[in-house]
């Protein structure tokens, strides 16, 4: 995946789902650091990376289809 591709699918997310992918991903930060930084229960910065991943992945999909029906 291209950094064009990615920071496209990124501008189609939160804030927060964005500062969370960066923190945990890019920063690798641990899921109790992230907790304590923006206040939230382990379980759902837990909850709120999986359901971004997912909506990611959904992004994804449907880029990756778009550009199989320009083909």
């Amino acid at each position: 995946m291209t950094v064009e591709i990615l920071e496209e699918l990124l501008g189609q997310v939160s804030g927060e789902e964005k500062l969370l992918l960066l923190l945990k991903y890019e920063q690798g930060w641990s899921i109790q650091s992230i907790q304590q930084s923006m206040q939230l229960s382990e379980s759902a910065v837990k909850v709120r990376l999986y359901r971004t991943r997912e909506k990611l992945q959904k992004l994804l999909n449907q880029y990756k289809n778009r550009q199989h029906d320009h083909q």
